[in-house]
């Protein structure tokens, strides 16, 4: 992220957003307890109403038969995490949540898992402001926990696009003619929310093989385009002949110039399924023709 025209690192930001609670609190704790403790009451609500949108996204996906690759609560780092099975689960402290499919819902269900996210923060919300006024909780924590929930599925609805080229799920539910639940947003279907390089995955070109010495940042958010491409191809129920040629070629790029991260490999991996899965598609429709050519003969 960047604050007054200069990058600033995830860690510092939180470092720093800490360091002002703390203060926050150190200065009304004497004669304001409840009040001291505001900022982490509005923290610990904002990262549970990002698990439970992300929880809503994961669940219903998972009903329609989808494969969660990486969930990621509060981290944005695209390496490590903790492997359960085929699935690496990602966590921090940064206010952000993301889940990556290997396997997306089946068409019938991508609007249902699309929309989940905000409708299960706004039924939290809901049951969050039942608790508050059953059992009479303070004021600040009631609210907190309702009102957070409440936004942050309200504010998912709209349709935006972000500087780092993510996109609201109402740009996936709203965002008009060719928009598309998985995979891409065409970039010019919403509003920008900045008017820096954005992610296009329809046909971008190929980016230069062999960038300048001092281009390495480039080289690295080229890859990680590149692997989304091939990630967002390659999950797809219907691959055509054409795509898989193409992401062929992506997948060569990538095997060449990319750094070999979990994701990367994982991505080359399922490209070595899909590839062997029309191996088999095809033999096996081979072997049907010439079975009735024989009958016919």
């Amino acid at each position: 992220m960047r604050v007054g025209g200069k990058r600033v690192t995830e860690g510092a930001a939180v470092v720093a957003a800490a360091g002002l609670a703390a203060g926050f609190t150190a200065v009304y704790w004497r004669d304001h307890p409840l009040m001291a403790l505001f900022p982490w009451y509005f923290y610990a609500a904002l990262m549970l109403a990002i698990l439970v949108h992300e929880l809503g996204h994961l669940l219903v996906g998972r009903l329609f038969g989808a494969y969660p690759l990486v969930v990621s609560i509060g981290n944005r780092r695209r390496t490590g995490g903790l492997r359960f099975g085929s699935v690496t689960v990602r966590l921090g402290f940064y206010p952000v949540g993301q889940v990556h499919w290997s396997v997306q819902p089946r068409p019938r269900g991508q609007w249902l898992t699309v929309a989940a996210g905000p409708l299960a923060n706004l039924i939290f919300a809901g049951i969050s402001a039942a608790v508050w006024a059953y059992w009479a909780l303070p004021l600040l924590v009631g609210y907190s926990f309702t009102a957070m929930s409440a936004l942050l599925g309200l504010a998912n609805l709209v349709p935006f696009r972000t500087r780092e080229g993510s996109y609201s799920d109402g740009a996936r539910l709203f965002g008009g003619d060719g928009v598309r639940l998985f995979g891409n947003v065409p970039p010019d279907s919403v509003p920008s929310l900045s008017d820096q390089t954005r992610l296009a995955f329809d046909s971008p070109p190929l980016p230069d093989p062999q960038p300048a010495a001092d281009t390495a940042e480039t080289l690295q958010r080229a890859a990680g385009t590149v692997r989304a491409l091939c990630e967002i191809a390659l999950t797809k129920p219907d691959l055509s002949a054409a795509e898989l040629e193409l992401t062929g070629t992506r997948i060569a790029w990538l095997a060449e110039n990319a750094p070999r991260t979990p994701q990367v490999e994982a991505v080359l991996a399922l490209y070595e399924r899909r590839v062997g899965a029309a191996s088999e598609l095809a033999g096996g429709s081979q072997r049907v023709a010439s079975v009735h050519q024989g009958e016919a003969e």
